[in-house]
């Protein structure tokens, strides 16, 4: 599996999940808003008004302000645009966020993996869902915990802590 494909398997467990940004971050980017509150046709502003106003944010919208600053070169671009789209302070944020969430869900995948569960790292696109059959070394859960004795015990159990 090339490293793309491996990187698109991660994100796609990602999709879906949002975020709450910290107020460290929110305070350093209102703070940047005011001191460049003349500049609002800057490349930036828009995005800094709209974290303000919305901090919890799905990966999909982390992902993109990822990109940017993997695009940009901090020293080439207009320092005003550089600090309106966060600066240095979002860009550790979401640099750090987003390597942390990519390593939690490729470590699930790894332990998965290792329990004996095939296909964790296969594109969403590939064959159905998830095989979730046990292998042959995991034990089933034995039937004498699905028993009819037993039922008849957790249900006078219940009833006693009722009367209680």
């Amino acid at each position: 599996m090339d490293k793309n494909s491996k990187l698109y398997e991660v994100n796609s467990k990602l999709i879906g999940m949002t975020y709450d940004i910290p107020d460290e971050v929110l305070i350093h980017i209102k703070n940047t808003l005011k001191k460049f509150k003349d500049h609002k046709t800057v490349k930036g502003y828009k995005r800094a008004n709209f974290l303000v106003n919305n901090p919890n944010q799905p990966y999909v919208n982390l992902a993109m302000i990822k990109s940017y600053f993997d695009n940009v070169n901090k020293d080439e671009v207009n320092p005003v645009e550089y600090a309106l789209n966060g600066g240095d302070v979002l860009n550790v944020w979401v640099q750090d966020l987003i390597k942390r969430e990519k390593e939690r869900v490729q470590g699930n995948k790894v332990a998965r993996t290792n329990a004996g569960m095939n296909g964790q790292f296969r594109k969403d696109s590939e064959g159905d869902d998830f095989n979730t059959d046990l292998p042959n070394n995991v034990m089933d859960t034995p039937d004498i915990m699905f028993n009819s004795a037993l039922l008849e015990d957790i249900t006078r159990i219940k009833k006693l802590i009722n009367k209680i």
